[in-house]
């Protein structure tokens, strides 16, 4: 009996890059592969590949970044010092070679030996920060997910609080430099609209601690200012909606109380009396007013004073805004204030 000798089903070499993008199998054969033969299509194999593992002297640098780090931790901690050297000892990387070297270390621990462990609570009451000062909470929202906060807080917050003009917002948002107060209702809008979004659910208490941390910070120094900003009453808005959602109603009226005193304090509930002096100038220099800023304070007013009527009914408490003394104009149409338009 004669044995036939066996041919194997692929050839060796490359596929080409036809077979490639039908996620066929190539037969390999040369010049043309069976399936370029059949549709008449011009048989490409392309040589060039990525090279795999790290580029070339990115785990020089990134080995430069751990001794920098270990000098800091050391002249922080001499006590661990020592530490430190036993727990890299004999870890030494090829930073020139093409191959993932990272890939036989062993895993580091959670914890370095002999470190204590701070909360985040205790780092923020031990580096006491102002309101407009980076800090580790903005590490935690990205640029990409500052516009996925941004749309979702316009798409599911903004329909029951419309106390927001969207452009006016988008451009002091792209300053480099904000306000406390503005960075305060940045923090307050992301807070809630992560609370309303399964993708950020993870960020929310974070995001509120610092929210809350930033407006306790802007009040006190607030002691020393002449009036607060139409941003710092938004945020505290936003700030009273979201503890009612995902805290408690007693907690939200305390915060709705600081939010009804802050627009008293703005004399909000005055904006349109005739016989104000502001308003009389208004009227007769029609033009030279800002109607969004003035349209953005109304509406501040009147969610204030929705909220302060719905929490404390909710609570049995009594309200803080008397309505007998209200003279400001109800908000106008949203598409006039989505447009500048003045009514």
């Amino acid at each position: 009996m004669v044995s036939t000798p066996t041919i194997s089903r692929q050839r060796p070499g490359s596929a080409c890059e036809e077979c490639r993008r039908r996620k066929v199998r190539c037969d390999r054969r040369r010049p043309q592969c069976q399936v370029c033969f059949e549709t008449g299509i011009e048989c490409k194999i392309n040589t060039t590949r990525l090279p795999r593992g790290p580029r070339k002297g990115q785990l020089r640098t990134l080995r430069t970044r751990i001794a920098a780090l270990e000098r800091c931790l050391a002249d922080q901690h001499p006590e661990i010092n020592h530490q430190m050297a036993s727990l890299f000892e004999g870890s030494v990387i090829d930073c020139d070679s093409e191959e993932d070297a990272l890939r036989d270390l062993p895993p580091l621990p959670d914890a370095l030996p002999g470190m204590p462990d701070v909360s985040d609570d205790q780092r923020s009451s031990k580096s006491p920060r102002s309101p407009g000062s980076p800090s580790r909470a903005s590490s935690l929202v990205s640029d990409l997910m500052r516009a996925d906060l941004d749309q979702l807080y316009f798409d599911r917050v903004h329909p029951f609080a419309p106390i927001l003009q969207r452009w006016r917002y988008h451009v002091w948002a792209k300053q480099p430099k904000k306000t406390e107060a503005q960075t305060c209702l940045q923090y307050a809008m992301w807070t809630l609209a992560a609370s309303l979004s399964a993708q950020f659910q993870s960020l929310r208490d974070r995001l509120y601690t610092e929210t809350r941390r930033m407006l306790d910070a802007l009040d006190l120094q607030g002691l020393k200012q002449e009036a607060p900003s139409i941003e710092q009453a938004q945020a505290w808005i936003l700030m009273c909606i979201y503890e009612y959602m995902q805290l408690s109603p007693l907690q939200a009226w305390m915060s709705t109380g600081r939010c009804c005193r802050l627009v008293l304090g703005m004399r909000l509930y005055e904006l349109d009396d005739p016989n104000s002096p502001v308003t009389m100038a208004r009227e007769q220099e029609a033009v030279l007013v800002d109607w969004i800023g003035l349209e953005e304070q109304r509406r501040t007013f009147w969610m204030a004073y929705s909220l302060d009527r719905f929490i404390s009914f909710h609570n049995g408490l009594p309200f803080t805004l008397n309505e007998q003394l209200i003279t400001t104009r109800l908000p106008c149409p949203e598409e006039d204030f989505q447009s500048g338009q003045p009514t």
